[in-house]
């Protein structure tokens, strides 16, 4: 300090200054501002990256969530929307399809049951008949073979069995057999359906005589009763 200069060297206090080149003192901030404007650019172009596909995730679904809806609008129904993604999308599009499914089947049988009204009104052909509500049956069931059985009414121990295949549902085929008392016994008028799983100790029944030839293991049965009888 004063006095210690003054008491070493006999003379006045000394005055120090210090100065620095400009160029040193606004390095940092050129440093700061070489590195702060690529940093805010880069956050940026993230940031813009991150909302544009931020958007398509969210606008590819809503497009064939609604390009779904405009078709069942229009009765399609046998389409299904592929979304497989875990979270709210995937489960909109799960319950889309099965709205789907559901629609076409009530659908589906709707429609049966106008073109069969229409048939029984403009002809008493019963196979007429029979042929259009396979086909409804085979397109609305998941099955190997379906088929209907009718008991004669003259005799009832004489049936006709109308059939057809999943892999031909345009083509149905016509069976005639006895239908054996012990057989028909098996068909409860009162009952609602039930399955029915052969056990290999006898042969088929004669109303499932063609879906054991063609190796159905089990068989859904839904009597037709008209009055309290069974007649298929």
């Amino acid at each position: 300090g004063p006095h210690s200069v003054r008491g070493g060297f006999a003379t006045r206090a000394w005055r120090g200054a210090a100065a620095q080149v400009e160029s040193y003192q606004l390095a940092p901030g050129r440093k700061f501002a070489a590195l702060f404007v690529p940093v805010v650019a880069l956050a940026l172009r993230l940031v813009v990256w991150l909302t544009v596909r931020q958007s398509l995730d969210i606008v590819a679904p809503l497009e064939k969530l609604a390009a779904h809806a405009r078709g069942i609008a229009i009765n399609h129904f046998e389409s299904r929307l592929e979304l497989r993604r875990q979270d709210e999308f995937g489960e909109l599009a799960v319950a889309f399809n099965q709205m789907s499914q559901r629609l076409g089947n009530q659908f589906d049988s709707l429609t049966a049951f106008s073109e069969i009204d229409r048939l029984i009104l403009a002809t008493r052909d019963i196979e007429a008949i029979i042929r259009p509500v396979l086909l409804r049956l085979c397109n609305a069931i998941p099955a190997q073979v379906v088929s209907i059985t009718l008991l004669d009414q003259d005799s009832s121990d004489q049936a006709r069995t109308f059939f057809v295949l999943a892999g031909s549902p345009q083509e149905v085929s016509l069976e005639r057999h006895s239908a054996s008392a012990e057989d028909r016994a098996l068909l409860d008028p009162a009952s609602r359906g039930s399955w029915f799983e052969p056990d290999g100790s006898r042969a088929a029944p004669f109303f499932l005589a063609h879906a054991e030839r063609h190796h159905a293991s089990a068989a859904y049965l839904q009597p037709i009763a008209w009055r309290g009888i069974v007649c298929g």
